[in-house]
Formats: structure tokens, sequence, C-alpha cells
């Protein structure tokens, strides 16, 4: 149970950045305190809103870090900081802003959410060109501005990758990151300690089933007799002809119709074609709700959000069709 309060990037950002511009910075910290935030390993939170009769989903939809961290004394809020480098005194200015952690807490959610510069944008639509999901974008351009759908938007980074004036900027899913909390007593002063995280975590798509082999085979063994038994991840249509969405861009999701690992019909992600752009997590979590609501075996969550120490994947089967 989280005792903290949820972050989120749109709390007061723009608010904060004009009171920064208008009064003095806070004083460069002096210390960083390693070892301080701890990074939860595993399925990511779930949303409180689903109840406990999901508490078998065990977790995996937010793209967010779980962090822990001590409380200060006195503070109004707390900014959490992402880096690809261990935190320190030098680099804590460079870090990625992440969010903002209202006080009193002591653990919150940290989210990977890019964001996009107004002041910089200059809506040419190459990101909305480089989005891969499908079939509307998570990014688009809207009266000369990129605009996010973060109900979308999976922090792929392709986005970050393709604008040409470095007006998005966020945190990626499959990138390893370093925590950093600081404390804030007001706009202009903060504490001179940094709590940092020891080690770089990173976030990745999962596929899991009920039998722990990172692949799910739930439409394969929960189906009624006749109904359609090919996972919805790989399909634009279903047995009744009926649209389901498109399937993965980059051809990462695979299906053991053929039984080589004796688990016939089981679903996997293949890593080394995975962009991490969340098109499998988007259809299996909405599958059920928007296309077959009476077909419960259908709502599957199977594909969750895991958290992994940097440069570690899941262990799955490698796909045959690549050996």
């Amino acid at each position: 149970m989280l005792k903290g309060f949820v972050v989120t990037l749109t709390v007061a950002l723009a608010v904060m950045a004009a009171c920064l511009t208008e009064t003095p910075r806070p004083m460069a910290p002096a210390a960083v305190q390693p070892g301080a935030v701890l990074v939860d390993t595993g399925f990511t939170a779930m949303s409180p809103e689903l109840g406990s009769f999901y508490t078998w989903i065990k977790g995996g939809e937010y793209k967010a870090f779980t962090v822990s961290f001590t409380p200060v004394e006195g503070a109004a809020w707390y900014q959490a900081r992402l880096s690809t480098s261990p935190i320190t005194i030098d680099n804590w200015d460079n870090a990625l802003i992440a969010g903002e952690i209202p006080a009193p807490a002591e653990s919150a959610l940290v989210f990977l959410q890019p964001r996009v510069i107004s002041e910089a944008c200059i809506g040419c639509g190459l990101c909305e060109a480089a989005c891969p999901i499908l079939p509307s974008k998570a990014i688009q351009v809207v009266n000369g501005l990129a605009v996010i759908n973060e109900d979308l938007c999976g922090s792929c980074g392709l986005c970050e990758d393709a604008c040409p004036v470095n007006a998005i900027e966020g945190g990626r899913m499959g990138e390893g990151y370093y925590v950093g909390i600081r404390a804030f007593f007001s706009d202009t002063e903060a504490s001179q300690d940094i709590q940092a995280s020891l080690e770089a975590m990173q976030i990745v798509t999962f596929i899991y089933d009920s039998i722990p082999a990172g692949g799910c085979l739930r439409c394969m063994t929960n189906a009624p007799e006749g109904a359609c038994t090919t996972c919805a991840l790989l399909m634009e249509y279903n047995a009744s002809g009926v649209y389901t969405g498109p399937s993965c861009p980059v051809g990462a999701i695979w299906q053991d119709l053929d039984n080589v690992y004796g688990l016939r019909g089981m679903v996997y992600i293949d890593y080394d074609l995975c962009i991490n752009c969340g098109q499998c997590f988007l259809e299996c979590w909405n599958y059920r709700d928007v296309i077959n609501p009476d077909e419960l075996y259908q709502h599957n969550q199977a594909v969750r959000r895991l958290v992994l120490p940097a440069g570690t994947l899941p262990e799955v089967p490698p796909n045959p069709a690549r050996r």
C-alpha cells in the first residue's frame, strides 16, 4: 500500500516554472545520500479504481517506478528527477524532472511520461508521424502545437527522437534510470541533501499468465467451444469479423502454435524487436471493454509493466522464426 501520493507530470509544472523564473533559484545541493531512495522491482502499481476483485492482476498498469525515501521535516513538496547516470551534485540540475510529490510522503509513483515544451514546439508534425500507436496517434499536432494523449502514450521516446527542436522530453520505457529526490520548503528554499538510488532501474513490457513462463495462454485454455483461439494481439479482426485494433507495429508478438516449447498457443514478446511502444498493452487491456464486453475470457490484462535492473530482460523462449 502506498503511503504517499501519486506523482503526475501535470502537477503545477507550468506554475512552478513561472515562479522559478521570477525568484532566485534554490541553493545548489551540497551532498548526495546514495541508497536513500529505494525502487521497487516487479510489476508496477495498479489503478486503485480496479478494486479488490482485480487484485489477482498483481499490478503492472502504470508506467511508473514505486519509490521510497526518508521524509524531511518541514518539506512542502519533493521533486523527483531521473538520470541515466548515477545522480551527483554536479549533474542534478541536468537530470530529468519527473514530477513533484506533495508532502507529507515517504513513497510515491514516479512516472515515465514525456511532455511537450510548448515554447519550443514548432508544430512540424514529425513527432506525430513517428508515433507507432494506431489507429489514433498518441501525439498529435493540434492548432500548431503537439499534444500528448497520456492514456495512449507508451513512453517509447520515438517522438522525442524525431523532434528537430528538442521540444519533447521525458522518461522512456526500456531506459535505465537512477532516481533522485530533493525536498523543497518553498519556491526558493530546498534541502541541501539529495536522496538518490544506488542502482539504475528500467520498466519493460511483459506478458504474464498464471503459468509463469513469460507468456500468455489464457485465450487458448479459457475460450468457449467454437470461439476464436488466436491471441487478440495478433489479429485485427475477431471470429465475428469485428475490428479489434492493430497488432504489434514491429511484429514483436509471436504465438507458439507449433508447440515448439511444450505449451501450444503461448504468446510471447520478442525483445530483440520490441520498441516499447505499448500497443500490445492497449489492445490487451481494452479489448473486452471496447469490442466484446460479454466475453470475460478475452479481457486478459496479461500485458503488464515490469521493473527490472537496467540492462536485464525477462526470460522468454527465443522466437523460433528468428533462430
